[in-house]
């Protein structure tokens, strides 16, 4: 049996890497360069220009919250954690560290199938993670709390494998209209449980 520990540390560091994701996706949206000197219309075509990088930007903030309430949901059905489910919380935040990045990539080259293949097999990974992470927790009786009920495991293992269909659907959509790719994320809104 593995050493445990208090759970507050690592919901702290997940919290802060969220928020510092969250906040850093908003460089992904280019500012208008001032040297240009830019009369007003171009500024405001400028602008205009932008609605899919400010989009994108909406989309992968949505994602990246929704992610955190999972993450947030299941650290409430826990007592304490050990070295195995700390590593597999680390491995998550790797990924949510990379939506910026594959959020900037999909705003530069928005037609580029492959930038959205990123994008969406990051999400992928992210919520495979995760659900390795609620099993992991939920099979560890010294981890999860006294009162996880058969009902509150499904509930969680149904939103987290929600995610994981609903992010195989926009890698597909990847290769067939990538521009399009992130619609189905839409969908959890609908399919999530509360």
């Amino acid at each position: 049996m593995q050493t445990q520990y208090k759970t507050n540390r690592i919901e702290a560091l997940t919290d802060g890497v969220f928020a510092i994701a969250m906040t850093i996706m908003v460089l992904a949206i280019d500012i208008p360069d001032k040297s240009q000197a830019l009369t007003s219309k171009e500024l405001h075509q400028t602008l205009l220009n932008q609605l899919d990088q400010v989009l994108s930007y909406i989309i992968s903030f949505v994602l990246l919250a929704i992610l955190w309430n999972i993450s947030h949901k299941q650290h409430r059905y826990l007592k304490a954690t050990n070295q195995s489910h700390i590593w597999l919380n680390i491995f998550i935040l790797i990924f949510v560290c990379l939506v910026p990045y594959t959020t900037n990539l999909t705003t530069d080259f928005p037609n580029d199938w492959m930038t959205h293949l990123y994008f969406n097999t990051n999400l992928l990974i992210i919520a495979l993670l995760y659900f390795l992470n609620w099993s992991y927790a939920m099979r560890k009786k010294e981890l999860a709390e006294d009162k996880v009920t058969d009902k509150d495991i499904m509930k969680g293992k149904f939103n987290i494998l929600s995610f994981v269909v609903v992010s195989v659907m926009a890698i597909i959509m990847s290769f067939i209209i990538p521009d399009w790719s992130s619609m189905p994320y839409v969908l959890l809104f609908f399919v999530m449980k509360k």
